[in-house]
């Protein structure tokens, strides 16, 4: 095994992108340097691709938590809310509770499927979904709290690229969260109030 190869192994960042490693022989040591793509050429270590972007909204809603909760178990509200253009195969489990559904978000005039399952639910105070698609991963968390007369939402949403190509878009992906997120929040309270 090439002295590069067992630099990587050895780096904890390395598991986001071993999908997008060249081909080994593309893989070359330089002494302390380590090529493993043009342009990522770094010191000893294997180039950290991209962190996670945290975007989140505080809005008041004229409807009670429960109201607010059980509007979360339709798959139609995260679609508002993750600002994806279609939901289907939504699943419920035996009290009503969503558990997941399929999704499908419009990139560049492109279809790009998804899946997202539940990973908390805590009726009526907090939700949070596990977001996974081709392009990034990502978890919206949603805080519900009770604040006369109605209720307190917090959506805190937190996405990280999937893989090299996702890395050089994803600064437009996230500006793109980032501003459609309050939007789709506001959008979300002003349905139920």
């Amino acid at each position: 095994m090439s002295p590069a190869r067992n630099l990587l192994d050895t780096v904890s960042e390395y598991k986001y992108i071993t999908t997008e490693i060249p081909p080994p022989g593309e893989l070359r040591d330089r002494g302390s340097m380590v090529t493993i793509a043009p342009g990522f050429v770094r010191s000893g270590y294997a180039p950290r691709l991209m962190s996670s972007q945290s975007f989140s909204h505080v809005v008041s809603i004229g409807a009670e938590p429960r109201q607010v909760f059980d509007a979360l178990q339709e798959a139609e509200t995260w679609r508002s809310i993750g600002g994806v253009a279609r939901v289907s195969d939504a699943a419920h489990d035996a009290d009503g509770l969503l558990t997941g559904y399929r999704f499908v978000a419009e990139v560049g005039g492109q279809d790009r499927p998804g899946e997202a399952r539940v990973v908390e639910s805590i009726p009526p105070e907090a939700m949070t979904v596990a977001i996974t698609s081709r392009e990034l991963t990502a978890s919206i968390a949603v805080t519900i709290s009770s604040a006369a007369p109605g209720a307190i939402m917090a959506v805190v949403l937190t996405a990280r690229p999937n893989g090299l190509i996702a890395t050089l878009a994803f600064p437009v992906i996230a500006a793109a969260i980032g501003s459609g997120l309050p939007r789709n929040v506001e959008s979300f309270a002003t349905r139920l109030s």
